[in-house]
Order: structure tokens, then C-alpha cells, then sequence
């Protein structure tokens, strides 16, 4: 007969039996635990292995080096010409250099990526978007992606992109360490230039302008207009568009043109980024789109649609094809880990226009004043182009403020290396001044090549048209022009041309330009 159990060992019975039924102490816990069913499989490797499931996330920290959280790009004004940061700029180049053509993160597959000449084309090749609002957020990730395959082809774990601040009076010449030493020493250095840059001639004061983009609040705009900061709407990818947002027309296209010259690689979209002053000419761009976005007034990126789903491929720092679309790179510092230091632009200037409002540009109500076609010619003279507008006020278009646009259309610009200040309503024998009441803008084409061929002509499935299309907002021009008197209507346009500037621009300063060509104005009421 078994003795009868006490009440205290039958109650350290149900103890035991419960510890064991719960799996026992923490420390006894399997490290790592099987999912019991399909449901609990880790995601983090579908995240890593394609990117297009979900690309809303931050970039992970991960892909941040230890000690630098957020990297700050430089202005290049301050960086010493023999210091650090310089040293790791040359050694990330010529390492990327060394590197086969065929090896994504090397120079040229890089900068093949924007576009080339050479065949067969390589992934993602050829895929550089201009002429569309899809320009402003393709080249940030671009310059993202480029900007990590050069940090690790440096080997300085801190290194940032540099930023060009040619509107900084103190730096229209390419900064120095991109030209001397002049020779194969120098990785930043190539001698496809315009005659002058190299010897450290400047750009013109009105080719690094920014004011009439940052006054534009709307970031796009409908298709087939350029009355955006940012471009025109579009459905779906353009290799090249013929319609240019503010902020690609002026500063972006004008650099590209007059540093590149008849001859050089920076004007021809095919080659361009094969000169080091591409990237710091872009992180520009870049940067002054993130002062545009934290200016206020109704600035705000695309929420929805084809800008911000659309997917872009390009390679990360090992070779590894990444994908992303435009909601990932709206925040630099939160989703991209970069920022800027300080610059041009940062605290509007006293010149800055009002800002433009947005309302005159989101429908289709447009009335056109004037309708002419004029054939013109454009060389190395100042010209001029005859043209009269109501000399009265016209009556504003229903649905909001109405705006005058001034429309330039059937550009073909080919690489004249110069760019032309367009005035309207300049009196005879009066000094131009980009500063003063007549200046329009400026005219300069990105994307053609001799006299309108398409610089992608072997990708016409990816552009809109060769001919190109340019937009000044003449608003307050005309307001001013009106409430003089004795005004009959007269805006001629005059057309100025302007090379580089300096005793080291010699008698290059202003080419013997290829023939520059449109066909059609017209001034709009929207």
C-alpha cells in the first residue's frame, strides 16, 4: 500500500508540472526559436533580396559606416585643395576608373548610366531623365547610389559628394582641384572642356540664376508646359522630353552647355558624366531643390502617381542592382542620410521674386494672345525678333490669378557653346542687365546634339520630341511695361549671346556658334 501523499509535496507536484508545461527558466530558452508555422517566416529577407516589395521605408543605418549618421556634403569653397577631403575625392575616382567597364561601380558604367554612345548597352544604361518632373528625383538617386560606390572606392568611411556653388560670386570658375594639376595625374581633371574652363575662365553671373525657379510654388506642372519648379507631368519614364521645369532650364542646362563648350563632354548628355564636374554640378541642383522644398508657400513634392512609384535601377557600392522609386527620396537627411552644408540660396536673396502661384497651371484654361511664327536664326550677334502684345489689359482667365507666359517653341539648339540672355521690350540702346526689368531668362538646350539631333536618337521610344520647348512667366515684366506711358505694346525679344567670362576666356569667350534655331512664339494667358 502507497504511503498517502501531503498536501505540500502534492502542491510542489502541480509547481513542477506547470514550469515544465511553460518551458522552464529564461535561461534555459531556445536562442533561437523555429516558427511553427508559415506565417511567422522572417520577411527581412524578401525586404533584402527584392527591393520592389516595399521601398517606403528609410534606408537602413545600416548602410551608414559607424560614426556617420547623417553625412554632411561640402561646400567646395571650403575644402582645402591639399587636404583630406580632396585626397579621398582623386582616390575614389581613379579607383572607379581602374576598374572594367563592364563592373557597375566603375567610372564609366556609372556614368553610362546617364547615357553613352558605347554598345551593347549594359543595364540600366541610357535611363537619365530630362525634360519631365521625373528629372529633379532620378538624379538623386543617382548621385546617391554614385556617391556610395565612391565613398568605399575612397576608403574614407566619412567621405561626402562635394557641391559646385558656382552662384557664389567667388566661384563661377570650376573649383581648382578639377583643373590643376592639368594631366593624367589628376583623375578630376579631362581636357574635353570648353576653351577657357581649364585655365580657370568664369561663368557668367546670369547662368548661375536660381530666382525665377525658386519663385515657381508648384513642382509640376501639366504635360507639355514648363511652368514648374520641377517639369512637366508625365505617365511613365522619358530618356528625354523636349519641355524643361524652371530649375532644369536655369541653372541646370546653362552650366551643362557653357562648361562643356562646342567639344566637351559636359553638353552632350551622352558623355557628361564622365567629367567629375557632373557630380558636384548635380549635387548643386540637388541641394537647391531642398532649399526649394523648405522655403514654404504651398513648395510641396508630388503626394501621389507615376512620380512617386515609378521604379529607377541603379547599382549600390557592391554591384548589387537596387531599386527605388521618388517617395523614397524625398527627405535626405531621414531617408537618404545626407544633408548640405551651407550655400547660395539658403536665405532668399533682396532681388527674389514673389512667389508664382500654383493654381494658373493645374488646369487646361489658357487663352493665347499672341500666335506668331517667326522663323529665326541665332549665331554669335545679338539678335532681335519683332513682337507686339495689347498694350491694354487683357481680361483675366476664369478659376483663379492669371499669369502671362511667354512660350519660345521648334528649338533646335545642337552645341553652340554659348547660351543667350533673352530680353523683351529692351529699349534700342539699352545695356542688358539680367538684373534689371527686360531680362526674360535664358535659352540653352540640354539634350541636343548638332542643330536639333536628338542626343537619344536611338531611344526615340523613351523621348517626346527633339524639338524643345521653353517657358518664361513675363507677369510683372509686362504689368511694369503697361504702366508706362506712351507703351504701344511693344515686348521685341532680344536675344544676347554669353560665353565665358576672364582674362582666361580669351577670344573663345563668345564662339563662332553653330546655328541656333526656333520657329514659333507665343505669349499665353493662363
Amino acid at each position: 500500500m502507497k504511503p498517502a501523499r501531503s498536501p505540500l509535496s502534492l502542491l510542489f507536484a502541480l509547481l513542477l508540472l506547470f514550469t515544465f508545461a511553460c518551458g522552464g527558466d529564461d535561461e534555459d530558452e531556445d536562442p533561437n526559436p523555429q516558427p511553427t508555422t508559415d506565417m511567422t517566416t522572417d520577411l527581412t529577407t524578401d525586404l533584402t533580396t527584392d527591393l520592389t516589395t516595399d521601398l517606403t521605408t528609410d534606408i537602413p543605418t545600416t548602410d551608414v559606416p559607424p560614426g556617420s549618421q547623417v553625412f554632411t556634403r561640402p561646400n567646395m569653397k571650403t575644402l582645402d585643395p591639399n587636404g583630406s577631403e580632396i585626397a579621398a575625392l582623386r582616390q575614389g575616382v581613379q579607383v572607379m576608373k581602374s576598374r572594367p567597364a563592364t563592373d557597375p561601380t566603375s567610372w564609366l558604367y556609372q556614368a553610362n548610366i546617364h547615357g553613352t554612345y558605347d554598345t551593347p548597352a549594359q543595364q540600366a544604361w541610357n535611363t537619365c531623365q530630362h525634360g519631365t518632373f521625373f528629372f529633379l528625383s532620378w538624379h538623386r538617386m543617382y548621385l546617391y547610389y554614385f556617391e556610395r560606390i565612391l565613398r568605399k572606392a575612397s576608403g574614407d568611411p566619412d567621405f561626402a559628394l562635394p557641391f559646385w556653388d558656382y552662384t557664389d560670386s567667388t566661384q563661377r570658375a570650376i573649383p581648382a582641384p578639377l583643373r590643376t594639376p592639368a594631366g593624367a595625374q589628376n583623375p578630376l581633371f579631362v581636357a574635353q572642356r570648353a576653351p577657357g574652363i581649364n585655365q580657370g575662365a568664369q561663368v557668367p553671373a546670369s547662368a548661375t540664376t536660381f530666382t525665377q525657379a525658386m519663385a515657381f510654388t508648384n513642382f509640376a506642372s501639366p504635360q507639355g508646359s514648363g511652368l514648374s519648379f520641377g517639369g512637366q507631368t508625365v505617365p511613365g519614364p522619358v530618356h528625354f522630353g523636349g519641355v524643361f521645369g524652371q530649375i532644369e532650364n536655369q541653372p541646370h542646362n546653362i552650366i551643362h552647355v557653357i562648361v562643356g563648350g562646342q567639344t566637351g563632354w559636359m553638353s552632350d548628355p551622352n558623355l557628361a558624366a564622365r567629367d567629375p564636374v557632373f557630380w558636384l554640378h548635380h549635387a548643386n541642383i540637388d541641394r537647391l531643390w531642398s532649399i526649394w522644398n523648405s522655403r514654404g508657400g504651398g513648395r510641396d513634392n508630388p503626394g501621389t502617381g507615376p512620380w512617386t512609384t515609378q521604379v529607377f535601377t541603379f547599382f549600390d557600392e557592391n554591384g548589387q542592382a537596387i531599386q527605388m522609386t521618388g517617395q523614397q527620396v524625398v527627405d535626405t537627411a531621414q531617408q537618404l542620410k545626407y544633408q548640405y552644408a551651407p550655400g547660395s540660396g539658403d536665405e532668399p536673396t533682396p532681388q527674389a521674386l514673389e512667389d508664382i502661384p500654383a493654381a494658373p497651371f493645374t488646369d487646361n484654361k489658357r487663352e493665347v494672345i499672341v500666335n506668331k511664327r517667326v522663323p529665326t536664326t541665332l549665331r554669335r550677334e545679338r539678335a532681335q525678333v519683332a513682337l507686339e502684345i495689347p498694350p491694354a489689359e487683357t481680361e483675366a482667365v476664369e478659376g483663379g490669378p492669371s499669369r502671362l507666359t511667354l512660350v519660345i517653341e521648334g528649338i533646335d539648339f545642337g552645341r553652340p557653346g554659348l547660351y543667350y540672355e533673352v530680353y523683351a521690350g529692351l529699349p534700342q540702346g539699352t545695356q542688358p542687365n539680367p538684373t534689371g526689368l527686360h531680362y526674360v531668362g535664358n535659352l540653352a538646350i540640354f539634350g541636343q546634339l548638332e542643330n536639333g539631333e536628338s542626343a537619344h536618337a536611338g531611344h526615340a521610344d523613351k523621348s517626346l520630341q527633339q524639338n524643345a520647348t521653353l517657358a518664361y512667366d513675363i507677369t510683372d515684366l509686362v504689368d511694369r511695361l503697361r504702366s508706362r506711358p506712351g507703351f504701344q505694346g511693344n515686348m521685341a525679344l532680344t536675344f544676347v549671346p554669353k560665353g565665358l567670362e576672364g582674362e582666361q576666356a580669351g577670344l573663345e569667350s563668345i564662339p563662332e556658334t553653330r546655328e541656333v534655331r526656333f520657329e514659333r512664339v507665343r505669349i499665353v494667358l493662363e
